[in-house]
């Protein structure tokens, strides 16, 4: 039973308002109060509520076609703009003017990442997609993937996670330190294909062309004797690889490479398998 039901029976009753406010739990004047308003909604409805807004509505207009037309423009940039074009009329605050713009159906959001492709590298990637769709899968089955990735010792954004009992206290949690640029890092050099996984080898200084061709020489060559078959070499497009030097060694060594377009769409799947391995330390500190 609501408060106006209680109050009505009361009265029915002829119980004093006096009592009534302390049945309640309110003052005599109170519960007068409220059972007039309720006897005022039974009687001719309830009174809508209009919000009266303190600016004129062209600042209000003004406010939407400024953030129509400059979806970047910062909230506190809005007011000093508005106040330019309305120096004689009150200027919202920030705060009401995200409200404003909240309410007005504006919201921010985060752009996706693109990556920028130059249109001869799009009809380079379009037919080296309708190329190797005419391969079939026992093509596949001969390339020799290879890629390097680095490992960081403290990488950036890294999360990582801890169980700890609820009664612990905030300074005596362990804490995720941050390093500027990762801390100490190692690039790594790797290949595998269907027939298993080659070496993973790490890589000392910066790459050049007589370092990958050493590499190569004592990584690749030997790969490419074990697996029994003829294989396709797969590498990117990094300058050092595409070297005039490199190039004639592959040449002399009958190395057989996949034409690989430049801003690949990284189909490479290598790039799972650096995933996987770099997912294993995380794994062991949950």
């Amino acid at each position: 039973m609501d408060k106006f039901e209680i109050i009505r029976r009361m009265r029915q009753d002829k119980i004093k308002w006096k009592k009534v406010g302390y049945y309640l739990g309110i003052s005599a004047g109170s519960a007068q109060k409220e059972f007039k308003r309720r006897l005022d909604i039974e009687e001719l409805g309830e009174i809508p509520i209009i919000k009266k807004r303190k600016f004129d509505t062209p600042v209000v207009l003004k406010l939407k076609k400024m953030a129509r037309e400059n979806p970047k423009l910062a909230i506190r940039e809005f007011g000093a703009k508005l106040a330019e074009e309305f120096p004689n009329k009150a200027i919202p605050r920030p705060t009401t003017i995200h409200k404003i713009l909240n309410e007005g159906g504006f919201k921010m959001i985060k752009l996706l990442k693109k990556t920028l492709i130059w249109p001869r590298n799009q009809l380079k990637r379009l037919d080296f997609c309708k190329e190797m769709v005419k391969k079939g899968p026992v093509f596949w089955e001969s390339v020799i993937w290879s890629d390097e990735t680095t490992v960081r010792q403290r990488p950036q954004g890294k999360k990582m996670e801890f169980r700890v009992h609820s009664s612990s206290k905030k300074e005596d949690l362990p804490v995720n330190a941050q390093v500027h640029s990762g801390g100490f890092s190692v690039m790594f050099w790797g290949c595998f294909s269907k027939v298993g996984l080659g070496p993973l080898v790490a890589l000392e200084g910066s790459m050049n062309a007589e370092k990958y061709i050493e590499l190569l020489r004592t990584t690749l060559i030997p790969e490419l004797a074990a697996s029994g078959r003829p294989m396709t070499f797969m590498q990117d497009n990094a300058p050092c690889y595409t070297a005039n030097l490199v190039q004639a060694f592959m040449a002399q060594n009958d190395i057989e490479t996949l034409d690989w377009p430049p801003q690949s769409p990284d189909m490479n799947p290598i790039e799972n398998l650096w995933a996987i391995i770099k997912a294993r330390p995380r794994a062991k500190t949950r």
